[in-house]
């Protein structure tokens, strides 16, 4: 477990080159063990999961969220 540029929270499953990015496999929502809803993003490669990466929808820092409460976005 990290923190990103802006102190959110993020889990790297491995490490990561960011200046060749993974790209986004999964967007969604979460709500945090304190009620706060986040944003969550799944990076990865076609083959695995590679980032967890939470974002708040304010000014506060984002946590990881409860498990069960993630929801995945229809966008994608």
């Amino acid at each position: 477990m990290a923190r990103c540029e802006c102190g959110c929270d993020i889990i790297e499953f491995r490490g990561i080159d960011w200046s060749n990015p993974p790209g986004v496999l999964a967007e969604g929502v979460a709500v945090t063990p304190d009620g706060k809803t986040i944003g969550v993003i799944v990076f990865g490669t076609p083959e695995r999961a590679t980032c967890l990466e939470v974002y708040g929808f304010d000014d506060e820092l984002a946590r990881l969220p409860t498990l069960d409460s993630i929801q995945r976005s229809a966008a994608r």
